[in-house]
């Protein structure tokens, strides 16, 4: 955890289910406590930006450009 970021440790060599669960358990807490993507991605290719509902001016500088290609156009 000193050279490579960890968020979440499960300890154990190899570790045991209940504690991969656990660690697994931990980390969708984790996940679910971040804040949503500026983008949403449709199945069908297309994006969409977002609305800030708190003025983020980080979020607002973003524009459709940024995303550089990496969604496939659709069809």
């Amino acid at each position: 955890d000193r050279c490579i970021p960890v968020d979440v440790y499960i300890p154990g060599c190899p570790p045991r289910p209940e504690a991969l669960l656990y660690g697994l358990m931990r980390l969708q807490d984790i996940i679910m406590r971040e804040a949503p993507s500026a983008y949403i991605f449709e199945s069908d290719g297309s994006v969409h930006r977002r609305r800030s509902l708190e003025g983020d001016d980080e979020l607002q500088s973003i524009s459709e450009r940024d995303l550089g290609g990496v969604v496939a156009p659709a069809g």
